[in-house]
């Protein structure tokens, strides 16, 4: 290795080396890995230092290298290109150079020949005869290689069809056992079938694309029987490569017919890549195994234009599959496909949805609503819900399964969906509330067992404060009809779960900020049907004490303290006394955090007093009536119970809100939590994102906004970016809120323009690119319906921009313009004008001047719009 090292610099010298001390320096360099020598020897070997051209040397050293690689591959690996490179020269020093090398090297040359992916390419006539070398060998080619070589020569050379048939012919004669006639036959059909489709409608061809109909009709048999042949050996991803290339061959071949003449029937193109797709589904589904549905699942995605014309039994089966194995993102990737478009026929989707069964229907939106994923669930619902009619979906759903359906529909926060589900399946009794004298016969049944634990001292002064706080008076009348009146039940109810129940009460009974109740009575309604489903000696103490939740939040304390009374007899637990609390929280808030802190040490307590979960049910509570002195107190007491980080584990939303930190720090305690795992609500995000643009913390929101500041700004920039990519939403009048005040800001500081522009410009990207692909979310269904948007995209939509309001692509264009990024605001121009048909009808006296004003400023760059980085789905720049 020294010599040859030293002797480099003289061609001369190196050729006077001897021929076996190469060979050797060679095999010892392949064997130790030693990839710089084996450069350097190729080099020399290459350019005529270490041989000259037409020597019997040069063609031996060749053939040794090629011989290392075979035999060195595990501890050596030369790149395909070299290997090629290598291979040609030897080829031009010897005709039969494929005889010089063993079996074994020849098959590891072919092997690397065929990873070099150019068309028409230098290495191409060499393959022939490698092959025709191991076809010597008798035991070559099976069907593995043989269409290897078929499909390679196939997609890369200039070679005609028919020339290939010999391929063809001799794989079979050395395979006929995997590939059989039958094999052959079907593919014969394919190519067949479509060159009577194209004679049919021929009659304006010329005699030379005449004879491309024939070359394309033996192009088309022969990636057919490609196809056929991984299907029989189960090569899911060359069948999907093979298929890919049958299609593209079949679309040319369209190309020639439909340049001629109109054609007056349509192509058999669809049918036979349809047909060969739902063959390789069904033998995927067929093999038990979740990788192969993973594959399924992918070869459906590289047909996006043959896919939405799939059986519906083939599609619900790989959706049963994905379900079974529990490989719930294939079947969210399924549903995002064109396969479930909107507008498609009702009827498509109800036969899917049969095949499919409901129970892995409801396994698939259990999953979507439990990793809150809404609206991906809405989407499925409302495809299943409009496909069937009244009758039909009520013998889609069994009785069993109603009652979980209605708990997802529910936490899913669909209201006008779940109001009918419980009028639909809470049987035939009219939808009316109990009257307060039945309310209070079904809760106060028989008299609680007395107690003698030492714990009923702090449970009485909790029920006896929800008792003082309640609506004892309309229970007045009620009391004295006690003695005569016993309580009716109906069990049609009993049919319902108390997740169900609790699942509906919490949607419809909640207070949004600012609003009323979605729909209190009906809620009322809904805990008064499972209140008389049956005798309360008969329910457990988690069903006892769903109803006093349910209660709590429909604002009957009088009725949650009865029912309190009741779970006594079971015993307390800490889940029925965090229920106890929050319902004595909201009738006094002062006076439930008084006795939960002055609860004695005894052993009795302990249980309660060390309880996380506790305490942050306290805070959240104070945080909602805005009693942040109470929610101190607790946190400082927990704290000394040693439950900080068990608290800030169940309640990062509570704490943060009720957090004095400055925005920089909230944006890092959010991050690092995320990082962790943590998927906070959407309207802590953008609750986040408004308090740092306005100058205070998210305990100070009702105090004077503060001056915006660029600390302030830069973290809500981030926050809602934050939100946008970990969580997938976006907020269009919060990024609206954020823009507004970004613009004014920057307008007003005293710097250079070049200045600005080279911090804002990349945050001002990064936030159209949120914009333009994320799916937007907006909790102001009034916002909404002013700029014509809907509340949630389509989540379906793949790979399209989003159609932002009118309103917000103009804040977006002025922002450019003010940071000077006058090709930011050219693009967005292309964007207005693409998006809204150019002339834009609707536009008053200042938005029209202040569009024509940037519009000529920016007229220089208007033919650069493609160049901005947004204008893509995937964006890597955009991320550092």
């Amino acid at each position: 290795m020294d010599t040859y090292l030293a002797l480099r610099s003289s061609a001369d010298e190196l050729q006077e080396i001897p021929e076996a001390s190469i060979v050797k320096l060679i095999n010892d360099c392949g064997n130790g890995g030693l990839s710089g020598i084996i450069q350097n020897i190729t080099i020399d070997l290459l350019n005529g230092s270490l041989a000259k051209s037409g020597t019997h040397r040069r063609r031996r050293l060749l053939t040794a290298l090629l011989a290392m690689n075979s035999s060195c591959h595990h501890t050596l690996q030369m790149e395909p290109k070299v290997i090629s490179v290598i291979t040609f020269a030897l080829a031009k020093e010897s005709d039969a150079f494929a005889q010089e090398l063993t079996p074994f090297d020849a098959a590891h040359v072919l092997n690397m020949l065929l990873k070099v992916h150019v068309f028409n390419g230098p290495h191409i006539p060499l393959i022939r005869p490698l092959f025709d070398r191991l076809l010597a060998t008798g035991e070559f080619p099976d069907a593995n290689e043989g269409f290897y070589v078929l499909e390679y020569l196939l997609q890369y050379s200039d070679e005609e069809p028919g020339e290939l048939m010999e391929i063809v012919s001799q794989t079979m004669h050395q395979d006929a056992q995997v590939l059989g006639q039958q094999t052959m036959q079907q593919a014969r059909a394919d190519g067949s079938l479509w060159q009577s489709w194209a004679q049919s409608q021929s009659d304006g061809l010329m005699p030379t694309n005449r004879k491309a109909l024939l070359s394309s009709a033996l192009r088309i048999t022969l990636w057919s029987l490609c196809c056929r042949t991984w299907l029989r050996l189960r090569r899911s991803k060359r069948f999907s490569h093979a298929l890919q290339q049958l299609l593209q061959a079949m679309t040319k071949a369209d190309q020639i017919i439909s340049e001629a003449q109109l054609p007056t029937t349509p192509s058999p193109t669809s049918s036979i890549i349809r047909a060969l797709l739902q063959t390789h589904l069904v033998n995927l589904a067929n093999s038990s195994s979740a990788n192969a549905i993973a594959a399924g699942v992918e070869c459906v995605i590289a047909f996006p234009t043959i896919s939405p014309d799939l059986l519906p039994r083939v599609v619900a089966l790989i959706l049963a599959k994905a379900v079974e194995f529990h490989r719930f993102d294939l079947a969210e990737r399924l549903f995002q496909l064109p396969i479930f478009a909107q507008d498609r026929d009702p009827s498509y989707f109800r036969a899917i949805f049969q095949h499919l069964g409901p129970s892995a229907t409801l396994h698939a939106l259990r999953h979507l609503a439990k990793s809150q994923k809404f609206a991906d669930f809405r989407v499925v619902f409302r495809l299943l819900d409009k496909s069937f009619k009244d009758h039909e979906w009520d013998d889609f759903w069994p009785t069993p399964l109603r009652s979980e359906l209605i708990t997802w529909v529910a936490v899913a926060e669909m209201e006008q969906e779940t109001i009918t589900l419980c009028k639909r399946w809470m049987g035939r009794l009219q939808m009316i509330a109990l009257d307060d004298r039945r309310r209070w016969l079904h809760c106060n049944e028989d008299s609680p067992v007395a107690s003698d634990s030492s714990t009923m001292s702090v449970m009485q002064r909790l029920n006896s404060l929800l008792e003082l706080h309640g609506e004892s008076a309309l229970y007045q009348e009620a009391t004295s009809h006690s003695e005569t009146d016993t309580p009716v039940f109906s069990p049609a109810s009993m049919l319902f779960t108390a997740p169900c129940i609790l699942a509906v009460v919490r949607l419809l009974a909640r207070s949004p900020r600012f609003g009323s109740p979605i729909n209190l009575p009906f809620a009322i309604v809904v805990r008064d049907k499972y209140l008389t489903s049956s005798a309360l000696e008969h329910r457990s103490r988690q069903e006892l004490t769903a109803l006093a939740q349910a209660s709590f939040m429909v604002g009957d304390r009088t009725a949650g303290a009865s029912l309190f009374r009741q779970i006594l007899k079971h015993g307390i637990d800490a889940s029925a006394f965090s229920v106890l609390l929050r319902g004595a929280a909201d009738a006094n808030i002062e006076e439930a955090v008084e006795i939960f802190l002055s609860m004695p040490d005894s052993s009795d307590y302990t249980e309660f007093k060390s309880n996380a979960r506790l305490y942050s049910v306290l805070i959240s509570r104070c945080v909602h009536q805005c009693r942040f002195d109470l929610s101190d107190r607790l946190y400082a007491a927990g704290k000394s119970q040693g439950l900080s980080g068990q608290m800030e584990n169940t309640a990062h939303s509570t704490l943060l809100a009720n957090s004095d930190l400055p925005p920089e720090a909230v944006l890092r305690k959010i991050q690092s939590l995320m990082d962790e795992g943590w998927k906070p609500e959407m309207r802590l995000i953008n609750w986040g994102v408004r308090s740092m643009v306005r100058g205070y913390t998210l305990r100070g929101a009702g105090s004077p906004p503060n001056p915006v500041s660029d600390q302030g700004l830069t973290s809500a920039v981030k926050l809602l970016l934050l939100g946008s990519e970990r969580m997938q939403f976006i907020d269009l009048s919060v990024a609206r809120f954020l823009l507004y005040h970004l613009t004014h800001a920057l307008r007003n500081k005293q710097r250079s323009i070049k200045k600005i522009q080279t911090r804002w410009t990349i945050i001002l990207d990064r936030i159209t690119h949120a914009l333009r692909w994320t799916r937007h979310i907006t909790g102001v269904s009034a916002y909404a319906q002013l700029e014509s948007i809907p509340l949630e995209n389509n989540f379906s939509r793949q790979n399209k921009p989003n159609a932002l309001p009118l309103p917000l692509l103009f804040q977006l264009a002025n922002a450019y313009d003010t940071v000077g990024d006058l090709r930011g605001v050219a693009a967005m121009l292309v964007w207005i004008e693409t998006s809204h048909q150019t002339d834009i009808p609707h536009l008053d006296t200042r938005q029209a001047k202040n569009l024509r004003r940037i519009r000529r400023r920016a007229q220089p760059f208007a033919n650069l719009h493609p160049s901005k980085t947004w204008w893509n789905a995937t964006t890597d720049s955009l991320r550092s």
